[in-house]
């Protein structure tokens, strides 16, 4: 699995790396609002900042982090993802409609009654969504972690500002 996380790390680098030297890394700022589909859990709202460097004339490799509070009944429940992907732009002009795939490691928390544990596993999404213009991005994407006991799922929606 490390390897595996490696691997796209360093593919992801020799990408950008060997592309324009004069593209430049569009940051944003987001809040997310997503749906658990784990028995047991419910709603989960959070924020992210991500960005992306353009490969080409509709393509751009990405990376995000977040904070993902869950609301659940009695619990505290938090997920904070790190994911790296691309993003592929239907039209040539990086507007528009887009499909988005990331993957990563995820930090998962729970607190119930006193008693707190965390772990970090992998994780990954896919996803699209649709650029209004050079700044909203709205975006919705399915989301899975994966660990050794099972996997926790949500769809989640993403409304952003690019810088």
């Amino acid at each position: 699995m490390k390897n595996l996380l490696k691997l796209a790390g360093a593919l992801l680098l020799v990408t950008a790396l060997s592309t324009n030297s004069k593209a430049q890394v569009k940051f944003s700022g987001g809040l997310d609002l997503g749906y658990v589909l784990n028995s047991g859990y419910g709603l989960s709202i959070g924020a992210s900042v991500g960005g992306e460097y353009p490969i080409g004339d509709n393509m751009g490799a990405t990376f995000i982090a977040g904070y993902d509070k869950v609301l659940v009944s009695g619990a505290s429940v938090s997920l904070i993802p790190f994911q790296a992907g691309f993003k592929y732009y239907l039209t040539d002009n990086k507007s528009g409609l887009y499909g988005h795939g990331q993957l990563g490691l995820t930090m998962y928390s729970v607190s119930v009654m006193g008693y707190s544990a965390s772990t970090t596993n992998f994780s990954y999404s896919i996803g699209g969504g649709y650029l209004l213009n050079e700044h909203i991005d709205l975006g919705a994407r399915f989301q899975i972690v994966s660990a050794s006991g099972g996997s926790l799922s949500w769809l989640a929606f993403r409304a952003a500002y690019n810088f």
